[in-house]
């Protein structure tokens, strides 16, 4: 599914594993940004649908924001986050890192609890376009957290020239 924008390491993704060595890629940056605006424009779409009382709208347009987060998630766990910490050549740096990593991956998982709380609503309960343009907003502090404090690293060691 990733193939248009995954990196391509020395491992096909099938056999990836905590041993393999995943290289730089420059496009990398620019699929997950790709990715990121497609869920946004799926969330707002639910928001919408939620508005017009379309359940069933909201339903997968919610679901597919959800897939789209962890499959961006699962992206960045394979193939950014490996070459940010093989950068970050000091200890106390890559811890420091480890914690903005997991800041704003709090920002991701509250995102999903709003997204599942609307998604369980009993069918024929009415779900509220507000829950869902609070979920859009914590979904956009997401990316943006992420395009301020994570993506400028994996850049820095692009310009380095790799790691």
């Amino acid at each position: 599914m990733f193939a248009h924008f995954a990196p391509q390491p020395s491992t096909t993704e099938a056999t990836l594993n905590w041993s393999s060595r995943v290289e730089l890629d420059p496009t990398l940056l620019e699929g997950l940004e790709r990715r990121q605006a497609e869920m946004i424009g799926q969330i707002d779409a639910a928001a919408e649908a939620a508005k017009l009382g379309a359940q069933r709208a909201v339903r997968e347009s919610a679901q597919a924001s959800v897939d789209t987060l962890q499959k961006l998630q699962r992206t960045e766990a394979l193939y950014l986050y490996p070459i940010i910490i093989r950068y970050l050549d000091d200890r106390e740096v890559a811890d420091a890192f480890t914690r903005v990593r997991f800041e704003v991956y709090g920002y991701g998982r509250r995102f999903l609890r709003i997204v599942e709380d609307v998604l369980g609503a009993v069918d024929g309960e009415s779900m509220p376009a507000s829950n869902l343009m609070v979920a859009a907003s914590v979904l956009r502090r997401y990316v943006a957290e992420k395009h301020a404090r994570i993506y400028p690293l994996y850049r820095a060691v692009q310009e380095r020239g790799g790691v």
